[in-house]
């Protein structure tokens, strides 16, 4: 058996520190990515809103508050010299959940690798929340008509 130089011993030091650097860090991306991945990432927003940093329960409130609140205000309109007012609740509805879903997708749909470089340099994942919602035509064309 022949003896290891010390330029063996000095690169397999170098190689185990390497080693356990690179576990080390993987270990902390896994454990970062678990715990952020209840908050929906920084630089998502509605309607100018910023959803950054929320958890869901939080999110639901600032999507109600953002989109769900002006959607379904009354809206007065004017016709043949009369203001009416409409009333959209029950003809517009407003899928929270899936505003919710589309805040939380940034993270959700990046890689392990994208989501530890963001978390690592503090630099926010931006994208914008659609408005979910939907009208039925026909209770407005009923309102219309009786207008």
């Amino acid at each position: 058996m022949q003896a290891r130089t010390i330029a063996q011993r000095v690169v397999t030091v170098l190689v185990a520190a390497a080693l356990l650097a690179l576990s080390s860090g993987m270990a902390w991306a896994a454990v970062s990515d678990y715990q952020e991945a209840s908050f929906i990432p920084e630089g998502v927003s509605i309607n100018g809103v910023g959803l950054g940093g929320m958890t869901e329960t939080e999110a639901r409130e600032a999507i109600e508050d953002a989109v769900s609140a002006p959607l379904l205000r009354p809206v007065p309109v004017t016709a043949d010299g009369k203001t009416y007012t409409f009333d959209p609740k029950g003809t517009v509805s407003v899928d929270v959940d899936a505003m919710v879903e589309q805040a939380f997708a940034p993270r959700r749909s990046a890689s392990i690798i994208t989501r530890a470089r963001h978390d690592l340099l503090g630099t926010p994942i931006a994208a914008e929340v659609d408005p979910v919602y939907s009208v039925d035509k026909k209770k407005v064309t009923k309102w219309v008509s009786g207008v």
